[in-house]
């Protein structure tokens, strides 16, 4: 998760590390084998999470990503640096090439934008070249 210059920080900016935090605390606390942490409902949270550790990625793969659109609004409102968008862009642009659920998610909300957009009758054209254009800097 990439905070460098963030004023404020809230549950939303960090949601994607706590989510990451779970997965690897529920993995220690199967693996373990400490006494203290072998209470049998910590242990069945622990196999659901284990269980459903690949849409918990997924959907941390979506919460970066529109921790981008978070940024922009918040930019554009004049609480942030438009330098916050650059570097949080660019940490995208490595997730996207180097994590396979962050670019499932990206690639997905891609095409569903486009799918969106292009339901608009007049500023369809122009939102898809947006669209088009801001993922293009992050999937380069």
């Amino acid at each position: 998760m990439c905070l460098v210059g963030v004023q404020t920080l809230t549950v939303f900016n960090w949601l994607p590390a706590s989510l990451h935090f779970l997965i690897g605390a529920t993995e220690f606390i199967i693996r373990g084998g400490y006494r203290i942490l072998q209470n049998q409902s910590l242990l069945d949270f622990s196999e659901v999470v284990r269980n459903w550790k690949n849409e918990i990625y997924v959907a941390k793969g979506y919460l970066e990503l529109f921790s981008l659109f978070y940024y922009i609004v918040i930019t554009l409102m004049g609480r942030f640096s438009i330098l916050i968008i650059f570097i949080y862009g660019h940490y995208l642009k490595f997730r996207y090439k180097l994590n396979q659920y962050s670019k499932y998610a990206i690639d997905t909300t891609r095409s569903e934008l486009k799918l969106k957009v292009a339901a608009i009758p007049v500023l369809g054209k122009l939102l898809d070249k947006l669209i088009h254009g801001l993922f293009y800097i992050i999937t380069f």
